[in-house]
């Protein structure tokens, strides 16, 4: 079933066929025919349209708005409303606003504005552009047209003079598509034969015929007359290069090519580090996902070596030392310092607390705290995202797809994409949200160190044989093998005696003889340790001598990081939306 209307203002301009004697005359009358491109198809529910006459534009009175549900089976493609002028009233105006909605959510509005001329049925097309889906920076005065694929606003105003006269003959039907004017331009046209049809693509009222479906200005075909061949289809010129009545992606030649749905920019999204395709050299743009915050540099840290200091504690008996279980915490401290070196002084260690041969020992070292200096000035370091691509764009044509639809050449990796440009991204395309830049309001706090590890794990401690020891003796001083008995005799001079520890060799001259000299080597020395601790460590001799002691020691200092605090947001901005390929 086939829907028609006609719209009546008795008050006004807008009356039914058949008051007074107009209907002998021929008709005042102006042929409304409302189409949309493919996208606005896909995307709308619902269409509303306002109609108000009046003889000023100030003194417009408004009809009760028409309302089609463009879902229902019985509404296709294009509407036709018939605005007829009450007589008298034929140098009266209308103002047509029309408004497409899904979900209660109105996606465009269209308006145009004009008048008649007496006598006379003139056919006003006026078509949807998917582009101007979402478009709201028209003002009241203005409509949104895009006959070059970008959305922009024009004067809603009409020029009646300019219209083209409907005649139901197919070919004056044709004639007005290609010459009709109206806000936006036109597409086809359903006949119309004593009334106003609401009707699809090849039919109306009474039968008339469809004078034409497709875009004048953007053709998806043609015949080869007055074609003029000049080779191979080129797919991207929007001309019929081989004369086979087939432009661009309409033509089979053009293998290379689809059509997509989207706008005259199309692009294909690729990894950053990828070759672009073929066909893709318009433009590039970086688009982005997941801003990561790298926080704030420009601060060094320097370590401050460890110092570890050795203690020794020494036991005064044998049951002193055997009974101090874990943690040691019997013996006396050695006050005297414990060098760092590979030998020992003459001092025995326990010297300095009167125990000079100790029953036994333990060590304890006590390291500095781990210390790094900082140095340098924070600044917030450059973000970096988790995720780049890069969007290539290419010129698309019109010429051989649908309405909404632009032909591009055919990618083999990447997604191709438009920018959303709608309230949903129609099928088969699906809505992806990026980033291009980001605003950054960072600031940065006072540099600071942590540090980590540092170490005297290596150090250790060592008990030696005492050193030397001697005196003055006299004549027929001596000695023996393992020990040594000095005496003084008449006249001796210079006597030198040498103890060490068992194992040593004395040697002696021959006694007597008045300043004789009695030479003993060393028996033993800090060449010999009995005894070596670490940290925490514990041993009880089983000999009692007059220890020196040393210890060696290779600290490792600690590591050293470097951080500032942050302060302030760091957010992306300029999102990107587009409508991509499935």
């Amino acid at each position: 079933m086939k829907l028609h209307r006609i719209v009546s203002l008795t008050c006004t301009f807008l009356a039914f066929a058949g008051c007074k004697s107009a209907e002998l005359e021929p008709r005042t009358e102006v042929l409304l025919q409302i189409d949309a491109e493919r996208l606005v198809k896909l995307s709308a529910g619902q269409m509303t349209v306002e109609i108000a006459s009046g003889a000023t534009g100030g003194a417009l009175a408004a009809a009760a708005p028409e309302e089609f549900d463009l879902a229902t089976d019985e509404f296709n493609w294009p509407a036709s409303i018939a605005l007829l002028a009450k007589p008298g009233h034929e140098n009266h105006i209308f103002d047509v606003s029309i408004h497409i909605e899904a979900n209660g959510k109105r996606l465009a509005r269209s308006r145009v504005k004009s008048s008649f001329i007496r006598h006379q049925t003139l056919l006003l097309k006026t078509l949807l552009y998917g582009e101007c889906l979402g478009f709201t920076e028209c003002s009241d005065a203005q409509t949104c047209v895009a006959p070059t694929g970008k959305a922009r606003c024009d004067s809603a105003d009409v020029d009646p003079n300019t219209l083209p006269q409907y005649n139901t003959d197919a070919a004056a039907g044709q004639s007005a598509a290609q010459s009709g004017a109206g806000a936006g331009a036109a597409t086809g046209a359903s006949g119309m034969s004593g009334g106003a049809g609401r009707g699809g693509r090849g039919a109306g009222v009474s039968g008339s015929q469809d004078a034409g479906a497709q875009d004048a200005a953007m053709p998806v075909g043609g015949g080869p007359a007055g074609c003029q061949k000049t080779g191979a289809e080129q797919c991207d010129n929007s001309l019929d290069d081989d004369c086979n009545g087939d432009i661009d992606c309409a033509d089979a030649a053009c293998t290379n090519r689809q059509c997509v749905p989207g706008g005259m920019l199309m692009g294909v999204l690729v990894p950053e580090s990828s070759a672009c395709p073929s066909g893709f050299e318009k433009g590039e743009q970086l688009l982005h996902r997941g801003l990561v915050d790298a926080g704030c540099g420009g601060c060094t840290c320097q370590p401050v070596q460890t110092s570890c200091t050795p203690k020794a504690y020494f036991y005064g008996t044998s049951t002193e030392c055997t009974s101090d279980v874990p943690p040691f915490h019997a013996g006396t401290l050695v006050t005297s310092p414990i060098p760092e070196q590979s030998g020992c002084s003459s001092t025995p260690a326990g010297a300095s607390i009167g125990m000079s041969t100790p029953a036994g020992w333990r060590v304890q070292v006590t390291q500095s705290p781990a210390i790094c200096e900082v140095n340098g000035a924070a600044r917030p370091l450059t973000p970096t995202w988790s995720t780049t691509m890069k969007l290539r764009v290419t010129a698309g044509k019109r010429t051989g797809c649908e309405p909404g639809f632009a032909c591009v050449p055919k990618v083999s990796s990447g997604q191709l994409c438009t920018k959303r440009e709608m309230a949903e991204c129609p099928a088969p395309t699906s809505l992806q949200i990026w980033q291009s830049d980001y605003v950054d309001e960072r600031s940065c706090g006072s540099c600071r160190c942590a540090a980590e590890g540092g170490s005297c794990s290596g150090l250790r401690v060592s008990l030696a044989r005492s050193s030397t020891v001697g005196g003055t003796g006299g004549t027929g001083g001596f000695g023996g093998t393992g020990g040594l008995v000095g005496a003084s005799g008449t006249g001796a001079t210079g006597a030198t005696l040498a103890v060490g520890g068992s194992g040593g060799t004395t040697t002696l001259p021959p006694m007597g003889g008045s300043g004789g000299t009695t030479t003993l080597a060393p028996l033993g020395g800090c060449n010999i340790v009995d005894s070596t601790l670490g940290d925490g460590q514990k041993a009880c001799l089983l000999t009692t001598y007059a220890p020196a002691a040393f210890h060696v020691v290779t600290p490792v200092n600690p590591t050293c990081s470097a951080s500032a605090p942050v302060s302030g947001s760091l957010r992306p901005s300029a999102p990107v939306e587009l409508c991509c390929l499935n």
